[in-house]
């Protein structure tokens, strides 16, 4: 509580939006993503998540991180929690505008999965520096078919909403 207390949500909202493509602030924003969707995973909680920037941040999140999974899997689910659970954010996301960028984001990430598949090879196992490590990306426990869906429903509640 003490988290919401001192408006952290706010602040890691503004941090996001100065972060840019670099390798550090890409770390930066997976360590803040992180953090936001385990404070978000508690309902008493989840409010503070919840800001008036958050939907807007996340949507511009996902759209210019839309090639990089590790941030692209963090922010789908957490503009996903907040949606749900807060009719005022679905209905600030009902704007043409931002059901276009969702579309085309949803569009580009079936065509990645798609390429994925047609281009995916065997597994091989390397040696690398006395280990034994898998050549194939690890998939976290959110993938990268799971945020489309994520997406998809997003879009379906967008939509449906009031």
């Amino acid at each position: 509580e003490a988290f919401a207390q001192a408006e952290a949500p706010r602040i890691l909202y503004s941090l996001i939006r100065s972060c840019n493509r670099s390798l550090p602030h890409i770390d930066l924003l997976t360590y803040t993503l992180k953090t936001l969707s385990n404070v978000g995973q508690y309902e008493f909680l989840m409010y503070s998540v919840s800001t008036e920037q958050s939907v807007d941040v996340l949507i511009d999140l996902i759209q210019m991180f839309r090639d990089k999974e590790q941030i692209f899997l963090l922010a789908v689910p957490l503009l996903e929690q907040i949606l749900v659970r807060n009719e005022t954010y679905k209905q600030k996301c009902k704007t043409r505008e931002t059901l276009r960028r969702l579309r085309g984001i949803l569009a580009l990430s079936d065509r990645k999965m798609a390429s994925q598949k047609t281009t995916t090879k065997p597994i091989k196992k390397v040696k690398s520096r006395g280990s034994v490590k898998s050549s194939a990306r690890r998939t976290e426990s959110f993938s990268m078919k799971d945020a489309i869906k994520s997406l998809r429903c997003i879009i379906s509640a967008v939509e449906d909403s009031g």
